[in-house]
């Protein structure tokens, strides 16, 4: 087993919940947005995305 898939395993949260066609889904993406100007370094952004379809 190489490096990917153990953090793979490590990060997984168990079961995935069943849904069908035609089902609503969420998706929530936590984003951090950092940026950097030359040596000046600004605080992060975070935001949380949602997809949705």
């Amino acid at each position: 087993m190489n490096l990917l898939e153990r953090l793979e395993q490590s990060l997984a949260q168990g079961t995935v919940p069943f849904f069908e066609i035609g089902d609503t889904v969420r998706v929530k993406v936590r984003v951090v947005e950092e940026r950097q100007y030359g040596k000046k370094k600004e605080e992060a952004k975070e935001r949380i995305q949602v997809f949705e379809g």
